[in-house]
């Protein structure tokens, strides 16, 4: 059985251009997903995450491109491939789900139609079977938790709640059986109670199609519940990376310090929530040292003169400078996440 994990992207740039400027949206991103393993990428919004998943599914808005690395995907360079080969993989081997399902659903078709239409378009030339792609298609739908899938196959996407739309969306990024699904804020538009029912769908699916995940999202309360690895993004750079247990319990980068210290949980005896000071820089107006120099504590005069290097530090990775990203940290933080997320 081979090792080779199922996606590696390798010193990963990607920029936009503007009318101003060609401007650095991801920077030497280096990361990879295990099959059947689930890693969520986390950070502060503008932190790049969602260009991460366009690069993967190479669905960036026009004025975007992958202007260095690589991102292989098995034995194939994605940034390599044509269009159309892109194509063809996305569905049957690669798929995304968005925060929003309503991005995905046609509100003029039928969920049948959309469904029927997604499994049609890969099928090969003459040999798509209409029936047995609608029993396909309801029992995805009933497996998925949609009450009475086969009366609800003629139903337009307003007429399903937040929550069932965003299972539709599963069922349809599912139905191909793909090896890598993206989920890009799967959950953020829903409630507490709809938030962990597709949370519990994404795990189960990874258990019994053994499908790898890569879990893009801003809540550190999901990640320590859900994800077996945790990348942690800044400013279009990965800071830091490993097991969650390692990360959360001992953090080494002042960002996921500060990212974990902000999760507010009972036994904080507060006025005001904790929060990191300043905010993200604009990608126009990047420092020339390490991005999160101004709003961090442990900043020292190299920090501002150039870019730290990735150091491997007790099983993780750690972009920074600082000395004590290589000590253990003097709390226990990942008690505050799992609690958050109870």
């Amino acid at each position: 059985m081979s090792t080779q994990p199922l996606l590696t992207i390798s010193q990963l740039d990607v920029t936009y251009r503007t009318a101003d400027a060609d401007l650095p949206v991801l920077r030497d991103v280096d990361l990879s997903i295990d099959r059947s393993e689930i890693v969520g990428i986390v950070g502060e919004s503008g932190c790049g995450k969602s260009t991460l998943s366009s690069a993967v599914m190479r669905l960036l808005p026009p004025n975007g491109r992958i202007t260095g690395g690589t991102i292989q995907f098995g034995d194939r360079d994605l940034t390599a491939l044509s269009e159309g080969e892109m194509r063809r993989l996305r569905g049957p081997e690669l798929a995304m789900i968005f925060q929003d399902p309503l991005s995905s659903l046609n509100p003029v078709f039928t969920i049948w139609t959309q469904l029927r239409d997604a499994l049609a378009a890969h099928s090969r030339r003459g040999s798509f079977d209409q029936k047995a792609a609608r029993k396909r298609t309801i029992e995805t739908l009933t497996e998925l938790g949609i009450p009475d899938a086969e009366d609800r196959l003629n139903d337009y996407p307003h007429q399903f709640s937040g929550g069932m739309r965003q299972r539709i969306m599963i069922a349809l990024a599912l139905l191909l059986g793909p090896q890598l699904l993206i989920a890009d804020e799967p959950t953020s538009a829903l409630d507490a109670t709809l938030q962990a029912q597709i949370v519990a769908i994404i795990a189960r699916m990874r258990r019994e199609r053994e499908m790898a995940v890569m879990f893009v999202t801003h809540d550190l309360a999901l990640v320590s519940q859900l994800c077996d690895r945790v990348v942690v993004m800044y400013c279009g750079s990965v800071v830091e990376a490993g097991s969650v247990q390692n990360v959360f319990r001992d953090p080494r980068h002042p960002y996921t310090r500060a990212l974990i210290g902000a999760v507010p949980t009972r036994h904080q005896h507060v006025d005001r929530l904790i929060t990191i000071p300043g905010s993200v820089p604009s990608l126009s107006q990047l420092p020339i040292g390490c991005a999160f120099a101004d709003r961090c504590t442990k900043t020292r005069a190299t920090c501002r003169l150039s870019v730290p290097e990735v150091r491997i530090v007790d099983e993780r990775k750690v972009r920074c400078f600082a000395e004590d990203a290589t000590s253990s940290y003097h709390q226990d933080p990942v008690e505050i996440v799992v609690e958050a997320a109870q």
